[in-house]
């Protein structure tokens, strides 16, 4: 059982409320729980805050009794930042082409969408939902003919085949295929 308030080594590794949760999970292992998988931040003795993804494990005695707890962290401080960074640049490229003023969609090898801003699709709810799918499965929930699909994967791998757009017959311009446009439908 750990000392009342956090104290001892959970104390002296953690911030308050941190100290308390590890704590508790170290009550709970030494009832005969494995924790697998925990973000923990810990102190420093210099006072820099590191994050560890922490396991925790029951050890046990000759007898088979649990004696105690093994805590094993992996500092993943570094990758948890770059992750951040990451995820803010990614942020900032989104506000930059959702003020895009033209459909534009962003897919992936399997033409699945990424993104989508919404001069391609307006409503915030079905752009939400199209991400992870392709364009089979957005004309199947919105009840398109399938035609418009294979049409656009057509456009789409004949773009990728030429590396460079595609334009419509009788046209100087591109297709807009991120909005279904003229030269994509059935």
């Amino acid at each position: 059982m750990a000392p009342p308030g956090g104290r001892g080594l959970a104390g002296s590794l953690c911030p308050p409320a941190q100290a308390a949760r590890l704590a508790e999970w170290t009550d709970r292992v030494l009832g005969g729980e494995v924790l697998e998988g925990i973000d923990l931040e810990v102190r420093l003795p210099d006072g820099s805050a590191r994050l560890m993804l922490a396991h925790l494990y029951p050890s046990r005695g000759e007898d088979g009794g649990i004696g105690g707890c093994i805590l094993a962290c992996t500092d993943i401080t570094e990758r948890q930042r770059k992750t951040e960074a990451l995820e803010e640049r990614d942020r900032s490229y989104e506000t930059v082409l959702n003020a895009v003023p033209a459909p534009l969609a962003v897919f992936d090898r399997q033409q699945r969408y990424l993104f989508c801003n919404p001069s391609a699709i307006a409503n915030d709810e079905i752009r939400a939902w199209v991400i992870g799918r392709d364009d089979f499965e957005y004309c199947a929930h919105r009840g398109f003919s399938p035609t418009l699909a294979q049409n656009r994967r057509e456009r789409f791998q004949a773009a990728v085949r030429q590396r460079g757009p595609i334009f419509c017959e009788g046209s100087s311009s591109p297709c807009r295929t991120a909005a279904f446009g003229p030269c994509c439908a059935a």
